[in-house]
């Protein structure tokens, strides 16, 4: 503590080892650097950019699939197919129906 007072008495600045000033300089600059970024974060004039999301990507098959899993694909596809030509048939008649309560006839 003497040694303090004495220092800070004659101005004498106390000397550290190298690393401890290697340290102190690396902290003073993630501090600058920290300050500045920080500055630049709360500027209200610079508008923020917003950032488009790009296109989904495309899937992307193997080039070998096995049988069993392609036979599944290819079956999941035709079910598909199936069901939308029932939903139009089905629509089909529907309007059909309505058509033939309403007494509208169709020109051929």
């Amino acid at each position: 503590m003497i040694k303090e007072i004495l220092y800070k008495w004659f101005g004498v600045e106390e000397r550290g080892c190298v690393s401890c000033e290697v340290l102190r300089n690396l902290l003073d600059k993630s501090e600058f650097e920290r300050r500045e970024l920080l500055a630049k974060l709360l500027e209200k004039e610079v508008p923020i950019e917003r950032i488009e999301s790009a296109p989904a990507p495309e899937v992307v098959r193997p080039v070998h699939v096995p049988w069993s899993i392609r036979r599944q694909i290819l079956e999941n596809e035709d079910r598909a197919a199936a069901r939308k030509l029932r939903d139009k048939n089905r629509e089909i008649q529907e309007v059909s129906k309505l058509e033939q309560e309403l007494g509208i006839v169709e020109e051929k």
